[in-house]
């Protein structure tokens, strides 16, 4: 497989970064695994405003002295109930329904809460990180399966699950990127020519327009549960489903002819918080 290819992979997956004064070098990966809205109704947090939450793990490597170390690392941010308490964070695997692995060694705690402008709002955001330590002789198994089930736990609850073949090329691409470039060059290439490895955004049907419009970003905690009601209401019936089409077919015109007009929004936005009332 020729050079080019290669490259390509590992733009895709990662960014390399090394220190020349302490000798650290540290990659990480650009893809992240994400979970958010009702997949985590009352996993981790008793809450009826899933919609605002989200968990990412996000896979980095660092390499010092000689020492290969590579991280799970876990972020859990939401806008309304505080921190879930990562201090228990556990990870169990199983890969291809035989070799199981437990990551259980959290470090890197951290929480912090903050206040950001999202759209014309100040949402007051929590944010608690914590990292999982994992061999590089283990990190290589994974790579390597074909299936992998997973269990997140931390704060009393948990989150289980199988990874999908394209979030399985995350790890395959991680591994090939920071360890070895002649890995799965293949089905990585082939992955990475397919609608697949394109943003969710990017290949349409993802945004709510003129929500958006109306609150300045997409992702205004409003948005999030409009999002959440389409992808979990709407999508799930007949009729919701040829809404979502028309929808889609005619907002984006809509919104680019009305995205200037302030008084116009104002109106849609007040309409728009009287209907998310009804469906919380």
């Amino acid at each position: 497989m020729n050079a080019e290819v290669k490259a390509k992979i590992k733009s895709h997956f990662v960014d390399i970064n090394e220190d020349k004064f302490t000798k650290v070098k540290v990659v990480n990966c650009k893809q992240n695994f994400e979970w958010k809205g009702s997949a985590l109704q009352n996993k981790f947090m008793i809450t009826e405003k899933a919609y605002s939450h989200n968990l990412k793990l996000k896979l980095d490597y660092r390499h010092k002295d000689e020492i290969d170390s590579v991280f799970f690392v876990f972020t859990y941010s939401n806008t309304d109930d505080g921190y879930p308490h990562m201090s228990n964070l556990q990870l169990f695997l199983i890969l291809d329904d035989n070799k199981t692995i437990e990551l259980n060694d959290v470090s890197g705690l951290d929480s912090a809460s903050q206040m950001s402008k999202v759209g014309d709002d100040y949402i007051n955001i929590y944010i608690e990180t914590g990292q999982l330590s994992i061999s590089v002789s283990d990190f290589i198994q994974i790579a390597n399966a074909n299936k992998i089930d997973y269990s997140i736990r931390f704060g009393g609850g948990k989150l289980d699950g199988t990874f999908s073949d394209n979030e399985l090329n995350i790890f395959k691409g991680f591994y090939n990127a920071t360890f070895d470039e002649d890995f799965e060059v293949d089905r990585l290439s082939n992955y990475l020519n397919s609608d697949a490895s394109k943003p969710k955004e990017a290949k349409g049907g993802g945004g709510c327009y003129i929500a958006t419009m109306a609150y300045g970003s997409y992702e205004h905690p409003q948005v999030m549960v409009l999002r959440d009601f389409r992808d979990n209401y709407l999508a799930k019936r007949n009729w919701g489903t040829k809404f979502i089409a028309t929808y889609y077919k005619y907002s984006p015109k809509l919104v680019e002819h009305l995205k200037n007009k302030v008084l116009i929004n104002k109106i849609v936005r007040s309409i728009l918080n009287l209907f998310i009332k009804t469906i919380k």
